[in-house]
């Protein structure tokens, strides 16, 4: 987002900004002319004033991955796992942005170049040692004869994770093999879990 400014004056006049976002106030009038966006304003007093606006741009779209891979915390042999969330964004909207903002679920990604056409993975966060439970899910009707591996988190405000909103997405959990490489237990979809809730998925 760019700003521009602009002097207001005692009675209301009308001020077109060159570039950027302008906030309104309620009541004010907004008027549009070609590309260029026309504003009623009014002010007590002569005075230099920042606009900024704020549009949606069509084309712009995210999509939310997270990635885990089991471990054991040292001290009490519990099951933990290290999560990593990523964010891969796409541009499509027909021009490049520079120094982008862009708002998703969980939170915004600051100060992104993108070109039209291109996608971009963001690393939101890398967290070690998340507390997990493990449960042997029996359904006969929806799974068979076979448990189900069901893995519980929690959104907790004093854990690792304490996030106002984690977001839905695909999650894979990851373990590791005897030679050391990763091996692919299983994948699903992460509920979107607010501060203090508690996500659950299977992985097989």
């Amino acid at each position: 987002m760019s700003s521009g400014r602009a002097s207001s004056r005692a009675c209301a006049r009308r001020i077109a900004p060159v570039s950027g976002t302008a906030e309104v106030v309620s009541g004010r009038k907004v008027q549009r002319l070609a590309k260029m966006l026309y504003f009623d304003v009014e002010a007590d007093q002569d005075a230099m004033a920042t606009l900024s606006t704020r549009y949606l741009l069509h084309g712009v779209g995210w999509r939310v991955d997270y990635v885990g891979a089991q471990g054991k915390d040292p001290a009490t042999a519990t099951e933990t796992l290290s999560l990593r969330l990523s964010v891969e964004v796409h541009n499509n909207s027909g021009k490049d942005l520079e120094h982008a903002r862009v708002s998703f679920e969980g939170g915004q990604l600051e100060d992104l170049n993108l070109r039209n056409g291109q996608r971009r993975q963001v690393d939101v966060f890398r967290l070690e040692g998340v507390p997990v439970t493990r449960r042997y899910v029996y359904d006969p009707a929806l799974h068979g004869t076979t448990p189900r591996i069901e893995l519980e988190v929690l959104n907790s405000p004093h854990g690792p994770l304490g996030r106002p909103l984690l977001p839905a997405g695909k999650i894979r959990i990851f373990t590791q093999t005897t030679d050391g490489g990763p091996a692919l237990l299983g994948e699903d979809v992460f509920p979107a879990t607010p501060l203090g809730e508690k996500a659950k998925f299977t992985i097989g």
